[in-house]
């Protein structure tokens, strides 16, 4: 069966590949009032829908970076209040992080860790009925992120995902997608 993937807020200049290739616009981003008191449901979301109670992602992102928090990487989402992004985001040109953004009720929450800057970064989420893990390849080892609870996001038994980036404070950077994997099985 072929996968029907779309763009939320589709990026001006994007290729779906393979690979998949796109620049973020400025000034784009995923977050909800927590901490920064601000509200942005403008970043780039290429996706498609689930019912499978099992499934899996993973994604090999490269982010060739302009500005600080320039990022990418996946995204689980209902709508503009209850998503999850899994981000390698680029800092500095000696720091990036890994992090997470679970967003419920229109509030974020942000849980990163520093890392070294790489040419890309594969991230992968594991979904069993409500509940996630989301990990990281570092090195030559996988290593968990974060376990969660995702009920807020599937909507009765359908799930969006995909493939996100954004740009919250710069002139926007190009996305490339090296490796989707995604693997599902029937409810």
């Amino acid at each position: 069966m072929a996968i029907t993937y779309q763009w939320l807020n589709p990026p001006q200049n994007c290729s779906d590949g393979p690979p998949l290739q796109f620049t973020t616009d400025a000034n784009t981003d995923f977050w909800q009032h927590t901490h920064y008191h601000f509200y942005r449901d403008n970043g780039h979301f290429y996706y498609w829908k689930s019912k499978a109670a099992r499934l899996s992602l993973l994604v090999e992102v490269q982010v060739n970076a302009n500005s600080k928090f320039d990022q990418a990487g996946i995204m689980l989402r209902k709508d503009a209040h209850n998503w999850l992004k899994i981000s390698a985001e680029w800092l500095s040109p000696e720091e990036a992080a890994l992090g997470s953004v679970n967003t419920l009720a229109g509030k974020s929450d942000w849980a990163s860790q520093s890392i070294k800057p790489a040419k890309s970064w594969i991230l992968k989420i594991e979904i069993s009925q409500q509940d996630a893990i989301v990990s990281a390849l570092s090195g030559q080892s996988w290593q968990q992120l974060r376990v969660l609870d995702i009920s807020h996001i599937r909507d009765k038994d359908l799930i969006c995902l995909g493939i996100y980036g954004c740009s919250p404070d710069g002139p926007g950077c190009e996305i490339i997608v090296q490796r989707i994997e995604f693997n599902e099985s029937a409810l």
